[in-house]
């Protein structure tokens, strides 16, 4: 059987005898006010907290997609702007219009200053 430490009703950590466990809070949590406690830890517990710490990373990828593809879709965006700029008025304007919008695209992506 295994041990466990359990923060607000999480399973944070197993250990093999409970005395690790107690020694494991003890070190970690101290004095803090924190409500934890060590438990008996079935497998169906083990597995629990595996599948919540996937369901963790799973939405970290998430939020890490949706920042991409909304700064891929801005950058869709100014790209066809800089087309239209092209494709109408006076073109010493346009080329220098595209190239500032080229320029702050860089900037954007290389999150600051862009070395020419």
């Amino acid at each position: 059987m295994r041990y466990g430490i359990k923060l607000d009703g999480v399973l944070e950590e197993t250990y093999d005898t409970p005395e690790e466990a107690y020694y494991a809070v003890r070190f970690r949590y101290g004095d803090t006010g924190l409500f934890y406690e060590v438990v008996a830890v079935t497998s169906l517990d083990e597995k629990l907290c595996k599948l919540q710490e996937e369901l963790e990373a799973y939405r970290k990828r998430e939020l890490n997609l949706e920042a991409y593809l909304k700064q891929e879709l801005n950058l869709v965006s100014a790209l066809m702007e800089i087309k239209r700029e092209l494709a109408w008025g006076d073109a010493e304007y346009a080329v220098s219009k595209a190239n500032c919008h080229i320029d702050n695209i860089l900037k954007e992506l290389c999150g600051g200053g862009v070395n020419q």
